[in-house]
C-alpha cells in the first residue's frame, strides 16, 4: 500500500481563464466529462459524479491543451524552464508518455490532424529574442507507452539554432512501443519577426496546416509520404490595410473552411479575414493555389476571442460573450447570445450528437433486451427513429417510434425547399471569468432567454484572488479578489454560498473573527470593512489611512481588530459599548517600523492574555499594549526589539503551546521566518532569540506561516508558503532536521494566500494564476519520517552531508577538549566528551561559520550539540566576495570601495561586537604572518584585497 502523502490535492477551484482553448469536451453520450486547465495541472471533471481527477506533472503553467480524435488521449504542454509535453489516458488520467522540452522554451500551441496521424506544436518564444520553433509529431509514437515503463521520456529534438522552425512528426512513430528518440519527419525554418501562437490542420487535405501570429499567417505543406529530413513548402500572403481601405486588427486564431479551399482568420476588431486561392489573378512568383486575402467580414462588434469548426460549421466566440455559428458561405446559422458569462475563450463539442443512447454496458442487462437505438427505412420513403427501450412499453403509440423526416410521395411531381435544422453536438463554453457552461445545442430553438443560458458546471471563482480565510468553526472559506469581489464557499459541497462586490474598490486582504461572526476586509484605498460573515452585509466601514491596507488580524476575544498599511503603520480598532449597544471605533495608529511590515498577529499568552505584535523586514518586532490602548490614549507601543544583524523576518506566528513541564512553557514565544531560510523562536518579554533552526530550503524564504494541530495525533505543525510556488508542512517542536519538513509546488507562480481549515484537515492555497487549491492534510508520513530520523545516531552527520568537514569538526572538538585540560598536561587524560561552551565560537569559526560570542547559556557542550548548532546557525550560502564588498560599503567605503587602515581598525575595535586592540593585532598576525597591524594592512584596503590577502580566500 502506497504511503499517503502529507499534502494531496483534493479539489481545484477556478481555472486558467486567460488561456485560449483551455477546455476539451470528453462527453460521448455515456458520460458527461470535461478536461480543463488549472494553472500547472489539468482537471478531469465528471459533472454527473461531481468528481475531479488531477493530471499533475508540470511545474510551469500549462499553456495549451489538445485531445486525440477519438478522445482517448489528452495532450498538455507548458512553457518555461523544465517544460514538458505529456500525453494522458483520458479514461484513467494516468500519464502515457512525457516529452521533456519538446521545444527549447516550451510549447505555445497544439493541434491534432483530423485523421489522427499528426500532432503539431508551436514553440514558446525566447524570452529575449522572441525566437520560436514548430514541430509535428507522430501521434502513434507519442501515445503508445514503452512496455514496462509507464512514465517514459522521449529525447527532445528541438532545434538548437536561434531561428523559428517548423517540423513534421509521425503520430504513428511517437506512439509506437519501440523506445528511442523521436525525430521530426518534416522540418523548416520560420522567418522571424512575428510570434506564432496558433496552429491548425486542414481537414480537407492531409498534408497542409497553417499557423498565425498577430500580423502574419503561414500556410505549410509537405509530401504525402514524407521522407525523413524533408522540408516544408510554405508561403505567407501579405495583408495591408490599404487592400481593404480600413485598418485590420491583430490576428487571433485561424481555421480552414470545411469543404472549401478557403481559410479564415479572426481579428481583434471582430472581423474575419477570408483567404482563398488566387487562381488566374496569381502574381508573378506565386502559384495559382497560393491563398491571398479576398474579403474582410465583420461578425462581432467586439474582438473575436475564439475561432473553430464543428462539422461543416464555423464557430466564432467574442469578447461580447456571444457564440455564433456560420455555414461555409459565412451565412449565420445559429447564435447563442444569452450565455452571459463573459468573454468566450473556448467552445468544445461532445463526441456524439444529442440524445444518443445510454451506455449498454452501464445498464442492468440481466433478463433485459438491450440494443442500440435504431432507425427504420420503409418503402413509403419514411425514416423512423425507434428507441430500443420502447419494446417494453405497453401502449402501442409509445412503440411506434418517431419520424425523422416527413413522408414524401414516391411519385414526386413538384418541389419546394425549407430551411434545414441546426444540429450540432452539445458543447461546453469556457469564459474569461473562469466559468465553464454546458450548453445544449437544442437551446437555440428555445424562446425564453433563461433557457438559452446553459448550465454552469462549476461555480465561478474570481480570477484575481488576493486574500483567503477559513471559518474557525465550519468547513467554509472566503476569498476577496483584486476587483473587490467577496465570496463565501462551502468546502464540502464545492459551491459558492454568497457573493458580494464592493463597488469601486480593489481588495487586498481578509480575515475571520475568532467566533466566525464577522469578517474584516482590507482594501487598497485604505478602507477597512467589517461585514457579516453569513450575508456579507456591511457592519462598519472606516478609512483611517491614505495607503493600501496590506494585512488584517482579529483578536481571540473579538474585541480588537488590527491592520497595517503600505506606509508601515499599524492601525487598531476596538469593539466598545455605546448607548446600550456595541460599535466599532478607531483607537489609533502608530508607526514603529521603517521597513515593510512582514507580519501582524494577535495571540494569547500561556496565561490567557491577548497580545498584538508586528514585525518588519528591517528586523524590528513591536509589542503593542492593548490594555493601555484606548480611543482617548490611542494605540500604545509597549516595547520594541531589534533582532540581531542578519535576521530579516518575512513571516511571524505565535508558537504552539508547549506542555507545562517543558522549558519556556509559561513564556510567550513567536516563530519568525527570515530571509536566511531560518526559523527563529523569539521571546518578546526577554527580547531575545531563544533558538534558531534551519527551515525549508526550497522555493525561497517563507512568506506565510501558521500553526495547526494534527487530526491524527496530538502534535502541532506549521504550514508555510514561500512567495513563489512552494507550500509545505513543518513538524513541531522545531529541530532543524529536513526530515521534519516537506514541500511541494502548489502553484506555478506567486502564492497569494494560505489558510488551514478549522479541523486541520484541509490546507487552502490561492495563487495568482486564477486557481485556489484545497489539499488533504495527512501528517502521519511526516511524523514517521521525523521519528525515524531522530532515532538515528548519525542524524546530524547525514544532514551535514560533508564527510571531510565532519572529520575536521571531530578533530577540532577533540583539540578543544585537550586545550581545555591544558596542552602541556602530562597526567593521564580523561576525555569527558564535552568542551567548554566558551570555545564554541572558535569551533564554529574553524568550520567556516563566524558567530558572535553572545547568548551563552550552558557551561559545556557535546559534539552532537555543537553539530546541531552549526547546522542550524550557519548561513545557507557561504561567504562570498559580494557579501564582503557589501560589508565594506556598510562600513563607509569611499566611491572606489576602499577604507583606510585606521578607519577599518576603528570600526573593528569600537563598533558592533568590539575587539580589543590586542585581539585585533593577534588575529591579523595569525591570518597574515605580519608582525604588526601596519604591516598586515596597507594604508588603503578594499574588499578584494582584504578577502585575498587577509582572510586568504580565493577571489
Amino acid at each position: 500500500m502506497a504511503e499517503e502523502p502529507a499534502l494531496a490535492l483534493n479539489w481545484v477551484f477556478g481555472g486558467s481563464a486567460t488561456i485560449s482553448n483551455n477546455v476539451v469536451n470528453l462527453s460521448d453520450g455515456f458520460t458527461q466529462r470535461i478536461c480543463y486547465l488549472a494553472a500547472h495541472s489539468a482537471v478531469l471533471y465528471d459533472s454527473r459524479q461531481r468528481r475531479q481527477v488531477f493530471l499533475q506533472g508540470h511545474v510551469n503553467t500549462i499553456t495549451c491543451l489538445a485531445v486525440s480524435v477519438d478522445r482517448s488521449i489528452i495532450i498538455t504542454a507548458d512553457a518555461g524552464y523544465g517544460s514538458l509535453m505529456v500525453l494522458w489516458d483520458a479514461r484513467t488520467g494516468e500519464p502515457v508518455r512525457s516529452v521533456p522540452q519538446p521545444h527549447t522554451h516550451g510549447v505555445a500551441a497544439l493541434d491534432v490532424s483530423l485523421d489522427g496521424q499528426w500532432l503539431a506544436s508551436v514553440g514558446a518564444p525566447h524570452p529575449e529574442t522572441k525566437e520560436q520553433e514548430i514541430s509535428l509529431w507522430s501521434m502513434a509514437e507519442v501515445t503508445s507507452p514503452i512496455p514496462g515503463e509507464p512514465w517514459v521520456t522521449l529525447t527532445p529534438t528541438a532545434a538548437q539554432n536561434p531561428v523559428l522552425q517548423i517540423s513534421l512528426w509521425s503520430m504513428a512513430e511517437i506512439t509506437s512501443p519501440a523506445p528511442g528518440a523521436v525525430l521530426p519527419h518534416v522540418s523548416s525554418v520560420i522567418p522571424a519577426g512575428d510570434t506564432q501562437h496558433c496552429v491548425r490542420f486542414n481537414m480537407n487535405a492531409n498534408n497542409e496546416l497553417l499557423s498565425n501570429g498577430p500580423r502574419r499567417i503561414y500556410f505549410w505543406s509537405w509530401p504525402a509520404v514524407p521522407a525523413p529530413g524533408s522540408r516544408f513548402k510554405f508561403y505567407s500572403p501579405p495583408l495591408r490595410s490599404k487592400d481593404f481601405k480600413q485598418a485590420v486588427g491583430n490576428f487571433v486564431q485561424s481555421v480552414f473552411v470545411p469543404g472549401s479551399s478557403q481559410a479564415l482568420t479572426g481579428t481583434g476588431d471582430g472581423d474575419l479575414v477570408v483567404w482563398d486561392e488566387q487562381g488566374l489573378t496569381a502574381q508573378m512568383g506565386t502559384s495559382a493555389t497560393d491563398r491571398r486575402a479576398i474579403k474582410l467580414m465583420r461578425v462581432h462588434k467586439s474582438p473575436i476571442t475564439f475561432l473553430s469548426t464543428v462539422g461543416d460549421y464555423i464557430v466564432t466566440g467574442g469578447e461580447d460573450g456571444f457564440l455564433r455559428f456560420f455555414d461555409p458561405l459565412l451565412r449565420i446559422v445559429a447564435w447563442f447570445e444569452d450565455i452571459g458569462c463573459g468573454p468566450i475563450t473556448c467552445a468544445s463539442f461532445a463526441a456524439s450528437l444529442p440524445e444518443r443512447l445510454a451506455s449498454a454496458d452501464m445498464a442492468d442487462t440481466l433478463n433485459k433486451f438491450v440494443v442500440p437505438d435504431f432507425v427504420v427505412s420503409t418503402a413509403q420513403s419514411q425514416i423512423v427513429a425507434v428507441v430500443s427501450a420502447a419494446f417494453e412499453e405497453f401502449e402501442a403509440d409509445k412503440r411506434r417510434g418517431r419520424a425523422l423526416l416527413d413522408c414524401m410521395p414516391t411519385d414526386l411531381a413538384g418541389l419546394a425547399t425549407h430551411p434545414s435544422r441546426f444540429v450540432v453536438p452539445d458543447f461546453v463554453v469556457s469564459t474569461a471569468q473562469s466559468q465553464i457552461v454546458a450548453v445544449a445545442s437544442a437551446a437555440f430553438e428555445e424562446f425564453e432567454a433563461d433557457k438559452r443560458r446553459g448550465r454552469a458546471l462549476l461555480d465561478c471563482m474570481p480570477t484575481d484572488v488576493a486574500g483567503l480565510a477559513t471559518h474557525p468553526c465550519r468547513p467554509e472559506f472566503v476569498v476577496i479578489s483584486r476587483s473587490g469581489v467577496i465570496q463565501r464557499w462551502d468546502m464540502a459541497g464545492h459551491t459558492c454560498l454568497a457573493t458580494r462586490t464592493i463597488d469601486k474598490a480593489r481588495g487586498g486582504t481578509i480575515a475571520y473573527s475568532r467566533d466566525g461572526s464577522f469578517l474584516v476586509v482590507g482594501l487598497e484605498a485604505g478602507l477597512l470593512h467589517i461585514v457579516d460573515s453569513q450575508e456579507l452585509t456591511e457592519q462598519h466601514v472606516a478609512k483611517n489611512s491614505p495607503a493600501a491596507i496590506t494585512r488584517v488580524a482579529c483578536s481571540m476575544t473579538g474585541r480588537h481588530v488590527a491592520a497595517c498599511d503600505a506606509h508601515n503603520t499599524v492601525l487598531l480598532y476596538a469593539h466598545v459599548a455605546f448607548k446600550q449597544a456595541m460599535r466599532w471605533e478607531f483607537v489609533g495608529k502608530a508607526r514603529g517600523h521603517q521597513g515593510d511590515i512582514s507580519g501582524l498577529c494577535f495571540g494569547e499568552t500561556p496565561a490567557g492574555k491577548t497580545r498584538l505584535f508586528s514585525v518588519s523586514v528591517d528586523g524590528r518586532c513591536v509589542d503593542y499594549d492593548l490594555e493601555r490602548s484606548s480611543t482617548s490614549a490611542g494605540i500604545v507601543i509597549g516595547a520594541h526589539s531589534d533582532l540581531p544583524d542578519g535576521h530579516h523576518p518575512t513571516a511571524v506566528t505565535f508558537a504552539p503551546p508547549l506542555p507545562y513541564y517543558k522549558h519556556f512553557s509559561s513564556e510567550t514565544q513567536l516563530i519568525m521566518a527570515d530571509t536566511n531560510f531560518k526559523l527563529s523562536v523569539f521571546n518578546p518579554d526577554a527580547q531575545a532569540l531563544e533558538a534558531v533552526y534551519l527551515g525549508p530550503t526550497f522555493g525561497g524564504p517563507i512568506s506565510q506561516l501558521l500553526t495547526f494541530r494534527s487530526t491524527s495525533s496530538t502534535c502541532n505543525f506549521l504550514a508555510y508558503a514561500t512567495r513563489e510556488r512552494v507550500v509545505g508542512l513543518i513538524a513541531w517542536p522545531l529541530a532543524g532536521d529536513p526530515a521534519q519538513t516537506m514541500g511541494l509546488i502548489a502553484h506555478p507562480g506567486d502564492v497569494q494566500s494560505l489558510a488551514i481549515s478549522y479541523d486541520g484537515r484541509k490546507l487552502l492555497t490561492a495563487g495568482n494564476d486564477g486557481t485556489l487549491h484545497m489539499w488533504d492534510v495527512s501528517t502521519e508520513a511526516l511524523e514517521a519520517a521525523a521519528a525515524v530520523s531522530a532515532a538515528r545516531p548519525d542524524r546530524w552527520a547525514r544532514v551535514l552531508d560533508d564527510d571531510d568537514l565532519l572529520e575536521d569538526m571531530r578533530d577540532y572538538f577533540c583539540y578543544a577538549q585537550i586545550k581545555a585540560q591544558g596542552e602541556e598536561y602530562i597526567q593521564e587524560r580523561h576525555i569527558p566528551g564535552t568542551a567548554p561552551v566558551s570555545m564554541l565560537p572558535d569551533l564554529m569559526r574553524a568550520a567556516g561559520y563566524y558567530p558572535s560570542n553572545a547568548g551563552e547559556r550552558a557551561d559545556t557542550i557535546s559534539f552532537e550539540d555543537m553539530l546541531t548548532l552549526f547546522i542550524n546557525h550557519r548561513p545557507l550560502a557561504a561567504v562570498t566576495q559580494a557579501s564582503i564588498s557589501d560589508a565594506f560599503d556598510r562600513l563607509g567605503a569611499n566611491a572606489e570601495g576602499k577604507l583606510s587602515r585606521d578607519q577599518l581598525c576603528q570600526m573593528l575595535t569600537h563598533s558592533g561586537e568590539e575587539m580589543t586592540t590586542e585581539e585585533l593585532k593577534a588575529a591579523l598576525i595569525i591570518l597574515t604572518g605580519a608582525d604588526s597591524v601596519r604591516h598586515a594592512l596597507p594604508g588603503q584596503v578594499n574588499s578584494k584585497s582584504f578577502a585575498s590577502d587577509v582572510l586568504g580566500f580565493d577571489t
